[in-house]
């Protein structure tokens, strides 16, 4: 078992409903998760999964700051520092609690993956939760 196909269908369903102009990337590469779900072994699987469904987050915020008017950043972190930096009233306001809580939840468990050599997902249910802290 890998990312439930039920958060993947809801991941895809938000991206489908988003008012975000240009995010046929986001779509694609959501799509490209379906192609992991064949690849052995789990942790292989796994480290791809992450991979993708934080490539789509990526995609996914610098769409939506380039909607709003802004240049996006390079990276997660600084990426919600702009969200966060939006004025309060704006759709894209990103409150600094749940700013820190994203950093948390889903950058620095990414950075663990991507920077340090032979890290993996223990569990279907780390990429799951992954996902999940997307929303």
């Amino acid at each position: 078992m890998s990312l439930s196909r039920r958060r993947y269908d809801t991941l895809r369903s938000v991206v489908a409903g988003s008012t975000v102009a240009n995010i046929q990337a986001v779509e694609r590469e959501l799509a490209t998760l379906s192609d992991t779900y064949r690849v052995t072994p789990d942790k292989r699987k796994w480290l791809l999964q992450v991979v993708h469904v934080t490539r789509a987050l990526d995609t996914y915020l610098t769409r939506l700051i380039i909607f709003h008017g802004l240049t996006p950043k390079r990276s997660l972190g600084p990426m919600l520092h702009q969200l966060s930096n939006v004025a309060s009233g704006s759709a894209a306001h990103l409150p600094p609690h749940m700013r820190d809580r994203y950093k948390q939840l889903i950058g620095d468990v990414r950075n663990r993956y991507m920077h340090q050599a032979d890290t993996f997902p223990t569990s279907y249910r780390e990429v799951d939760d992954l996902a999940g802290d997307m929303r």
